[in-house]
């Protein structure tokens, strides 16, 4: 069987060192349960995450890796199951 998924999360509310402001960090993830056989799931995902309130030189203030190069960032993943 085969099958997908979606989740959203509620902002992550942080302050930068220095920042007056707060910073809204949110994130949307989508992803697949795909079975190329009855033992195996392969599971790709892709997610997306982006902040508000701050600029980018305030977010890598926080010294998420996440928002080193900007305010946003799409990641790739993916697993596999085997059963036996």
């Amino acid at each position: 069987m085969n099958g997908g998924a979606s989740r959203a999360t509620a902002p992550a509310l942080a302050a930068p060192p220095g920042a007056g402001s707060r910073v809204d960090i949110y994130d949307l993830t989508a992803g697949l349960n795909y079975r190329p056989h009855a033992n195996v799931v392969v599971r790709p995902e892709v997610r997306y995450d982006w902040a508000r309130g701050a600029t980018s030189t305030e977010l890598a203030g926080l010294s998420l890796p996440l928002f080193e190069s900007g305010r946003d960032q799409f990641t790739f993943g993916i697993d596999s199951i085997f059963t036996f």
